[in-house]
């Protein structure tokens, strides 16, 4: 599922359905499961953001306040939109991996602390009534917090990397420890800083790379990005990610990374699946940041 926010406020959304998290009923006659077109979720309300979450979809709104796609939902009936209760006031929801049903997804709250809201299905399944639980805690033992990314689902809890008001990068989860070296036993219940980088913008981790915004406007490559890119390319080390600066943001997927510059420009690396970069090309791999042609963002 995809889910996009328009400057006014508009949630539109395509993709799975299965579970009602566009907001368009279904019922066995008519099994609106898959979605291939921009459908408006309006459902969700006038948002700032949204996220989808395993089969279903979150939004935050400008007041600060959560709501979930579906809460409940009937055969053949509209599904219907809750608010998630027991959270403060949020700014911003990170990113996660998830399941194919159910996810966790992580949030900043406007106090800078950090929450973790879970999403499961309850009884029922296509077609019957069908509900969902969700549940919000608070991750402790976290300095004043910015910006949270998240991967893993529901049944590891995942991994999770925040950056921190005072330029610094936590890390909890079940492969935290191996930022800092430890591949015996990495899971960490409580959030451990990590000794690089400082200076920090925002952490961002992809399926097989992790790296961290600099304040510089530069990159860093919080731990080695071989299987990042093709087998046969040398891949890149923890580190100062070379070749790149006055990058102002960054998204990282499974198989390559995309920023955008100061001057507007568009770059990406890792591995060009079906023209992922942009460039004209497609199939190759790369560990060198290559531009894609006719845009310009500024």
């Amino acid at each position: 599922m995809t889910l996009a926010v328009t400057p006014t406020g508009a949630a539109w959304g395509w993709g799975n359905n299965a579970d009602r998290g566009l907001g368009v009923p279904y019922s066995a006659s008519n099994p609106i499961t898959q979605v291939n077109t921009p459908v408006g979720v309006g459902l969700l309300g006038a948002v700032v953001e949204a996220a989808p979450c395993g089969t279903t979809s979150f939004g935050l709104r400008s007041d600060g306040t959560v709501w979930h796609l579906p809460s409940l939902v009937a055969a053949g009936g509209a599904p219907s939109a809750s608010l998630v209760v027991g959270l403060p006031a949020i700014a911003s929801m990170g990113r996660s991996g998830t399941a194919l049903v159910g996810c966790s997804l992580p949030l900043v709250g406007r106090d800078k602390t950090v929450w973790e809201m879970t999403t499961a299905p309850g009884g029922g399944g296509t077609g019957v009534l069908r509900a969902w639980n969700t549940t919000v805690r608070q991750i402790t033992g976290l300095p004043a917090i910015e910006q949270v990314s998240c991967t893993g689902n529901q049944e590891d809890r995942g991994t999770c990397l925040a950056a921190a008001s005072d330029g610094t990068v936590w890390a909890w989860g079940a492969q935290a420890g191996t930022f800092v070296g430890d591949y015996t036993s990495p899971g960490r219940t409580l959030p451990i800083q990590l000794p690089a980088p400082v200076n920090v913008a925002d952490v961002h981790i992809g399926g097989a790379c992790t790296l961290a915004r600099l304040r510089t406007g530069e990159v860093w490559a919080l731990q080695e990005c071989r299987t990042f890119f093709d087998p046969v390319n040398p891949g890149v080390q923890a580190g100062l990610f070379p070749g790149l600066a006055g990058v102002v943001e960054l998204s990282v997927g499974n198989e390559h990374a995309v920023v955008l510059k100061a001057d507007g420009s568009v770059w990406s690396f890792g591995r060009n699946v079906l023209g992922a970069f942009g460039d004209g090309l497609a199939g190759n791999a790369s560990n060198v940041p290559v531009r894609a042609v006719g845009i310009n963002l500024n």
